[in-house]
């Protein structure tokens, strides 16, 4: 009976790391494609930033609010907040 049951066990864990390592890396990969992103993005920005001919204020500060993201690190959506804060100084400086 025991021997059942240790079997049993052993079933069901194989069955579960089955459905969830996938889902693991899944999530590990998404995240690490985000904070690509958003690592891209902040290069973008400075390269803007270097070749603008003017100070504008409040890219600067979008531009240190996603490095401050990027060093603090996190999940997707700090990845996604760090992105989108980079893309948005990028682009005023682009229109300065």
């Amino acid at each position: 009976m025991a021997v059942w049951l240790a079997a049993a066990a052993v079933l069901v864990l194989a069955g579960g790391g089955v459905v969830l390592l996938p889902r693991w890396r899944d999530r590990r990969r998404s995240t690490g494609t985000a904070w690509s992103s958003a690592r891209a993005a902040v290069a973008r920005a400075q390269i803007s930033r270097d070749a603008a001919r003017t100070d504008v204020e409040e890219a600067e500060h979008l531009l240190a609010k996603a490095e401050r993201l990027l060093a603090d690190g996190g999940g997707t959506g700090a990845a996604e907040t760090a992105e989108h804060a980079a893309r948005r100084a990028d682009q005023l400086w682009r229109d300065a």
